[in-house]
C-alpha cells in the first residue's frame, strides 16, 4: 500500500497489501472485474507480469498489463494519466513520472499535509515505510510516531529518512 499512496493512475484500484506475496490471498476480493478489461502496472514491469498470469489463471478474461512499467511508461509517453510520484526500490525513494501534468497525491502520516516524501521510521525496530512532511520530519526525528523518538537505536535524522539497512539478529532454533 505504500507504493499507491505515493502515486497510482488515475482511477487505479489498488490494494491494501504491504508485499506482493500476499497478492494471490487478494485476488478473491477482484471478482467483480473478472469480466471487465484489467490493466496491471508496476514500477519496471516484473510484478505486473506475475499479477497479469495470476489473474488469468483465476478466470479473468480480459488481462493487459502495462509493458516496462511505470518508469518506462513515463519516460515515453509523459505520465499524464499517472498521480503522484513512482516508489522506487533504490536510495532515490520516489520520483517523478508526470512530466505533462505533475501532482502530489501523498499526504503526511502524522498532520494530513501533502508531500512527496516517503521515508523509513528512524527507529530501526520499527523501520516503518510512511510519508512525512519536512516539518513533522523534524518534529519527530524522522521517526513516525513519539514513542518511536525515544528508542535507544533511533538512529540520526538527516532528513532524507534514508537509512542503510542495518542488520538484524536473528534468532535460530
Amino acid at each position: 500500500n505504500y507504493e499507491h499512496n505515493l502515486g497510482k493512475f488515475k482511477n487505479a484500484i489498488t490494494l491494501d497489501i504491504e508485499n506482493f506475496r500476499d497478492f494471490p490471498e487478494q485476488i478473491e476480493a477482484l471478482a467483480q472485474y473478472k469480466d471487465k478489461k484489467v490493466l496491471t502496472y508496476c514500477t519496471g514491469g516484473i510484478k505486473c507480469e506475475k499479477a497479469s498470469a495470476l489473474l488469468l489463471h483465476h478466470g479473468f478474461n480480459d488481462v493487459y498489463q502495462l509493458h516496462g512499467g511505470i518508469i518506462k511508461y513515463g519516460k515515453e509517453a509523459g505520465g499524464k494519466d499517472f498521480e503522484g510520484k513512482c516508489y522506487v526500490f533504490d536510495n532515490r525513494i520516489a520520483v517523478d513520472v508526470n512530466s505533462v501534468n505533475p501532482t502530489i497525491a501523498s499526504k503526511c502520516l502524522n498532520c494530513g499535509t501533502t508531500t512527496p516524501k516517503m521515508i523509513n521510521c528512524a527507529n530501526p525496530e520499527c523501520n516503518e515505510h510512511f510519508t512525512q512532511c519536512d516539518a513533522c520530519g523534524e518534529e519527530l526525528q524522522g521517526c513516525c510516531s513519539v514513542e518511536c523518538t525515544t528508542h535507544p537505536r533511533k538512529r540520526p535524522y538527516d532528513g532524507t529518512g534514508y537509512y542503510v539497512k542495518v542488520p538484524q539478529q536473528v534468532a535460530v532454533k
